[in-house]
């Protein structure tokens, strides 16, 4: 998620608290960014600690070439006698549709709605906001979903994914897993429909909001809306605030969990995201420019038995994740890896600036 949007790094709503705790044990790292400005490139670098032009995914529907699939994380770490798994609720950011699913040893079913394809999700109509010459896909099924999808309740009710059922899936791996082990969660929230569950609904925009679909149009074939549309994309960030809050609550509750089960003292956590949202100008992430809100995002992490928070105002980036996991646990860093270890820092390290890329 967006780190403009979390009250972590500034921002004048409540949206972040328990993050905000989290930073006072652990590295925050204040000017970290992504590489890339949508999910499958940018969780391609997360995972391999190289660039886009490394890697060699530009596109959503991209996957890592055969030369990679032992050249990643959970492969090394595997190799090295962890159990490794991942729920992944994002199609695009899953090993299988990336092509490493064998670098994990449990690729949990992840908790989402029957629904939820990609396309399908952006034309849910109840407590979302309906977005016209963008997002409407033409092919035939979709245009059925599009005119008659307010008709089936499981369809526009239900948000696609359950934070808190991702979680206790989450509990029980940790709480069954052979250690050492590897758990990678990607959450799809909060991200576009922003279907916000009851208790999170209304905190920052007005209830009775959520009951009509708000017209917007954009340039067709682009995400740019003109400077008249921008009263109604303040409203859609509001609706996106909410969702951050309520994530940030569902991770706050698994943290307390862990922090008190037998496994506590030895994890480390790691919290970032694979992008951001822009809300000016272009909606969402889908800017034909590297525009800084979208890649701007959180890095928390925070080590064993670390009781002082600490702020890292370096560039960082997605690549440097890897790198520094395996540093943090005594495995040695391959040279194919791009990135580097951001704990511990030295004094006498080089800064290197951090890059995006696209070619969408």
């Amino acid at each position: 998620f967006a780190a403009q949007d979390a009250s972590l790094y500034g921002y004048r709503l409540p949206t972040t608290p328990n993050l905000e705790r989290l930073s006072h044990r652990s590295y925050n790292f204040t000017r970290f960014s992504s590489t890339c400005s949508f999910t499958t490139s940018a969780v391609s670098s997360l995972l391999t600690g190289m660039y886009p032009f490394s890697h060699r995914v530009f596109h959503l529907e991209g996957h890592l070439p055969s030369s990679l699939e032992e050249k990643n994380l959970p492969s090394l770490l595997k190799q090295h006698g962890y159990t490794t798994g991942a729920i992944v609720t994002n199609p695009y950011a899953h090993p299988l549709h990336l092509r490493i699913g064998e670098a994990f040893t449990y690729l949990l079913q992840p908790p989402m709605s029957r629904w939820f394809l990609p396309s399908a999700a952006l034309l849910q109509l109840r407590d979302s906001m309906l977005f016209v010459n963008v997002f409407v896909d033409e092919r035939f099924p979709y245009v059925l979903l599009y005119l008659f999808g307010g008709a089936i309740p499981s369809f526009n009710q239900a948000p696609v994914v359950d934070e808190c059922a991702v979680f206790k899936s989450a509990e029980q791996f940790v709480s069954n897993s052979p250690t050492p082990f590897f758990l990678w969660i990607h959450l799809f929230p909060p991200h576009f429909p922003y279907m916000v569950r009851s208790p999170f609904r209304g905190r920052l925009l007005k209830s009775d909001q959520f009951s009509t679909q708000l017209g917007f149009k954009a340039v067709p074939g682009t995400a740019w809306f003109p400077p008249s549309q921008q009263p109604i994309v303040d409203k859609l960030r509001l609706r996106y605030d909410e969702y951050v809050t309520e994530v940030d609550y569902e991770l706050g509750t698994f943290v307390e969990w862990f922090s008190h089960s037998p496994h506590g003292s030895n994890i480390i956590l790691l919290v970032t995201a694979d992008h951001g949202e822009n809300f000016r100008h272009y909606f969402t992430h889908a800017s034909p420019d590297l525009r800084y809100p979208e890649l701007h995002i959180p890095l928390l992490i925070s080590v064993p038995g670390q009781t002082v928070g600490v702020i890292d105002s370096g560039d960082a980036d997605l690549t440097d994740v890897a790198p520094t996991i395996l540093q943090l646990v005594g495995i040695d860093i391959p040279s194919w890896m791009e990135g580097h270890a951001l704990i511990p820092h030295s004094k006498s390290s080089v800064a290197e600036p951090s890059f995006a890329v696209s070619l969408a």
